[in-house]
């Protein structure tokens, strides 16, 4: 089966928007390991993709970034994005 170019699932989605959700979906663990999560990505930056591939992606880095810094004295995770 092949796709063509309108199957490929690629939307243009605002990055935002996508770091939102993921952010929403590790609030817990974050607020439990009271870990400070802070922004730096353009309101109108966008992107061509599979949002919920890339969403998940953000979702294993921000775990990622929780398991290492849980022994830290100091707990801070910054998300940035630009062009």
């Amino acid at each position: 089966y092949f796709l063509s170019p309108d199957d490929s699932g690629f939307q243009s989605t605002l990055v935002k928007a996508i770091v939102d959700d993921a952010y929403e979906l590790c609030a817990e663990k974050i607020r439990l390991n009271d870990v400070k999560v802070t922004f730096q990505i353009p309101e109108k930056l966008s992107v061509k993709c599979r949002s919920i591939q890339i969403c998940q992606v953000v979702i294993n880095l921000l775990v990622n970034a929780i398991l290492a810094i849980k022994d830290s004295e100091t707990r801070w995770i910054e998300v940035s994005a630009s062009e």
